[in-house]
């Protein structure tokens, strides 16, 4: 990655958006269907058991539309989400190469990328919480949840029943392990990039960087999304305590890790189109 001190607004907004948009589009179908096999213990449902079956049923009862339900939504919450991941990430790493007297990126220790990624990934979770509240919402079947879960309709339903604050429902596990999987991400690739071999190359490096990074912190997305659709028919969990206690009542340590083979299948590709989409238009802007 380039980490020119660029304050051009245009070009991080334009990088951002085009990334945002290609990749998450292009995953939207896996996507869907691993937060569907996340959190449909939850509704005590099997739809989702497997992928076969999660197609069949996805297309039975919603048509192709319905692999891409949620989608716009999680456009909303990327762009945001990478309008301050990259430039954040960029802007903390260049103030460290200049008051801690480093020549360049290459120099940084794991522990300077690693902070620089959790604290981009705690204001990147706490701005876009609510948007991310919603798409869940929005992701589920209509078995799931029967109101008519349009995005307008999603966030003035859920302010009005339970008040702004419940936008906030599942923060807690968010802010404890989403940060720390978005430090890890932007750190392990940076640290493979900054290697002179085979290591250093941008799939490998991607790949490697998501795979890690998702395998350590799952368990506390999954936690997250049951806190988030916990409210809408009816209140399950007490607190975090009791979220975790459910979980793992219903299906072991395996619940915690509902989806995680689709999450690795996407990751690779999610992660390649993202960071590619991203350097390429932002480079648009210096040629």
């Amino acid at each position: 990655m380039c980490y020119n001190m660029d304050t051009d607004i245009i070009k991080y907004v334009s990088s951002s958006t085009a990334t945002a948009i290609v990749t998450k589009t292009a995953v939207s179908p896996i996507t869907r269907i691993k937060v569907l096999q996340q959190i449909e213990s939850y509704h005590k449902c099997t739809n989702y058991i497997n992928f076969n079956t999660s197609v069949r049923y996805i297309y039975k009862h919603e048509g192709i539309r319905g692999f891409y339900k949620g989608n716009l939504t999680n456009i909303y919450k990327s762009i945001p989400n990478y309008c301050l991941k990259f430039p954040l990430n960029d802007l903390y790493l260049n103030n460290v190469i200049k008051t801690k007297n480093y020549k360049s990126i290459k120099e940084l220790p794991f522990n300077e990328l690693l902070k620089a990624g959790i604290f981009t990934g705690t204001i990147q979770t706490s701005v876009t919480y609510p948007v991310d509240l919603i798409r869940t919402r929005i992701t589920q079947d209509v078995s799931m949840f029967k109101q008519n879960n349009g995005i307008i309709s999603c966030f003035t339903e859920t302010v009005r029943k339970d008040g702004f604050l419940s936008l906030y429902r599942g923060f807690t596990p968010a802010i404890l392990t989403s940060p720390v999987y978005i430090g890890l991400q932007l750190s392990i690739f940076q640290n493979l990039k900054n290697r002179d071999d085979i290591l250093s190359n941008n799939i490998f490096a991607a790949g490697t960087a998501g795979t890690v990074a998702q395998l350590i912190m799952y368990p506390g997305d999954t936690v997250k999304r049951h806190m988030q659709i916990d409210g809408i028919n009816s209140n399950q969990y007490t607190n975090l305590r009791s979220c975790v206690t459910d979980i793992y009542k219903k299906n072991g340590i395996a619940g915690f890790y509902r989806g995680i083979l689709l999450n690795s299948i996407k990751t690779i590709p999610e992660i390649i189109i993202k960071f590619s989409v991203y350097n390429y238009v932002k480079d648009l802007f210096i040629a």
